[in-house]
């Protein structure tokens, strides 16, 4: 174990790799490498589980914002129940194995929301999010009592509005009052910075909007990244600035319609076998049958998901359908078919997944962009390490992208712990 460390993961949740430019033009010079993650459905929760564990969703079990359960046919959530809780969350992160390894290091998460804050963070150590109801930072009794006096200072003498840089100004507060960085231990601070989801979905991620957006983030993080390393020596301080996912073309952008998709499909299966509540479910390219309605009426479940497969290719949009079936016992090795395995956790995905064609996007409200396919504008991301002790800061091989999933192995490395135990990904050659 090694001493004296602060490892700080930034991670922005819409930048695809062509804006960088404009994030980092108020910060220091880095490695900067093009990452990959090689699966389907890129949403900002999926994306940050698959951060944080070294693992893709087929093992770490987060494939969407929520998902259904076919016993009883209900819906859940990430947050699990009456409070966000991580109960639903499969592996360990980089913070459990830290903390597994060293109980006297500090793991700090900030975010603005609850599914960002649990799944970058792991089953322990110190999450927060903001609260919908007044915009304060909070926690939840499954990882706290009570909250801590200096996050409690903050959100009264707070002089900043919701949004990324409040963030930040928490995560500056963390390292004051937790000595992150110091007492002789290995410290990880998790950030999520969320803002630019909205920004880039509103208006397009090369809108004038996005550009300031992104600018002003720059000089917040350049700011940040100061106070960081006005607090140790720099050899002491590791900081990781990536992104969860890209996002679609603004300017090609075509919608689908996934409820009314649902609602047809249900119709498609009504006719076909009687009238009923075929499809309990659909969320983010995943569509979610009834078990208990196929086996009362003594059908094959496989024969009704490829049935229902087939169905979907006929949609305006669709560019692939696959069955729970195929995913299972079928082995993609490259192309669609591996991104789409690499997303489908079996217990949790749904029993047709599909794949739209290039620039469109799940319809919804004021939204021009958006993440959630296998394409590289969205599976795409930068990613800047900042270390005295690594490569020389510039460019690295920009044209063979790394695995997102060796971010999790890379860092643990560089702890002196290691990774967490479901990841097999090798660390990246610094």
């Amino acid at each position: 174990m090694k001493k004296s460390i602060l490892v700080i993961q930034i991670i922005v949740s819409t930048l695809c790799v062509g804006d960088l430019e404009k994030l980092t033009e108020y910060l220091p010079a880095g490695v900067v490498l093009t990452g990959d993650y090689d699966a389907g459905h890129t949403q900002t929760y999926t994306s940050l589980s698959t951060i944080a564990t070294g693992t893709q969703p087929s093992t770490h079990g987060i494939v969407a914002p929520r998902w259904w359960n076919w016993v009883e046919n209900s819906e859940v959530t990430l947050l699990g129940g009456d409070e966000p809780s991580p109960e639903n969350l499969i592996v360990p992160t980089l913070g459990d194995a830290l903390l597994e390894q060293s109980p006297n290091s500090h793991v700090v998460t900030i975010a603005t929301r609850p599914e960002s804050a649990i799944a970058m963070n792991g089953k322990r150590g110190m999450p927060f999010w903001m609260a919908t109801s007044n915009d304060n930072f909070v926690s939840s009794t499954p990882y706290m009592l009570f909250t801590p006096e200096w996050v409690k200072r903050l959100n009264v003498e707070r002089v900043y509005p919701k949004g990324d840089i409040l963030t930040l100004e928490l995560a500056k507060s963390a390292i004051a009052h937790l000595s992150l960085g110091g007492r002789g231990q290995v410290d990880l601070l998790n950030i999520c910075l969320e803002e630019s989801e909205a920004v880039v979905g509103k208006y397009g991620h090369d809108s004038f909007e996005a550009t300031q957006m992104y600018r002003r983030l720059g000089r917040a993080l350049a700011d940040f990244m100061t106070y960081a390393h006005a607090q140790h020596p720099k050899e002491e301080v590791v900081i990781i600035l990536t992104g969860a996912h890209g996002t679609s073309p603004a300017t090609a952008t075509q919608l689908f319609n996934g409820k009314q998709f649902k609602v047809i499909t249900n119709g498609f299966l009504s006719a076909r076998y009687g009238p009923g509540d075929w499809v309990i479910g659909y969320e983010t390219g995943s569509l979610w049958l009834n078990h208990n309605l196929i086996y009362s009426k003594k059908l094959s479940l496989t024969a009704v998901q490829d049935e229902v497969a087939a169905f979907a290719l006929q949609f305006d949009g669709v560019a692939h359908a696959l069955s729970a079936t195929a995913l299972k016992n079928s082995g993609f090795s490259t192309g669609y078919g591996r991104r789409m395995q690499n997303s489908f956790y079996p217990k949790r995905a749904g029993d047709v997944v599909i794949n739209l064609m290039p620039g469109w996007i799940e319809s919804c409200d004021n939204v021009r962009s958006a993440p959630g396919s296998l394409y590289g504008y969205d599976t795409r991301v930068p990613i800047v390490l900042y270390s005295q002790k690594h490569k020389t800061p510039g460019s690295h091989d920009e044209k063979h992208p790394v695995a997102m999933t060796s971010i999790a192995p890379t860092l643990a490395r560089i702890m002196g712990i290691n990774p967490p135990y479901a990841c097999d990904e090798q660390p990246l050659e610094l």
